[in-house]
């Protein structure tokens, strides 16, 4: 039997009936006036209505942060590392049935071969990189 993923726990509970998605910089981030009054409609108009997913290329950590000390209002997912990576918000567990499909025919050194030649992409690494070391990682494979 399949692990039920955070994802399919969320949904399964009567799902809302609307899904607020919003990538974060330059979006809803970047005019804290905006930040606020979206804040506000997200308290009136959404709550038991709404579920709030925020996308971003940043990955959970930088977003966590993000809510912390801006008006973001807390939403119930994360989509990150560029859709690397599905977590529940509150516990920061991620969906590992999401991690299985982005894993299943994902080769790095294949992706590096293809591209090698290309001029212009510069390889990345540090932080911004999807962490292939994470413990969760070894349990989809």
């Amino acid at each position: 039997m399949m692990k039920t993923t955070p994802l399919k726990k969320y949904l399964s509970d009567p799902p809302p009936r609307f899904l607020l998605l919003s990538d974060l910089d330059d979006t809803l981030l970047g005019d804290d006036d905006a930040l606020k009054r979206f804040r506000e409609f997200v308290e009136t108009e959404c709550v038991n209505r709404m579920a709030i997913a925020y996308a971003s290329g940043r990955f959970y950590s930088s977003i966590q942060e993000d809510v912390q000390r801006t008006d973001l209002p807390e939403p119930d997912f994360i989509i990150g590392g560029v859709g690397s990576e599905l977590r529940a918000f509150k516990t920061g567990e991620p969906d590992l049935e999401w991690r299985r499909r982005m894993m299943r025919d994902w080769s790095a050194n294949r992706v590096r071969e293809l591209l090698k030649d290309e001029p212009t992409l510069q390889l990345l690494t540090g932080s911004t990189l999807f962490n292939h070391n994470d413990p969760a990682i070894h349990l989809c494979r």
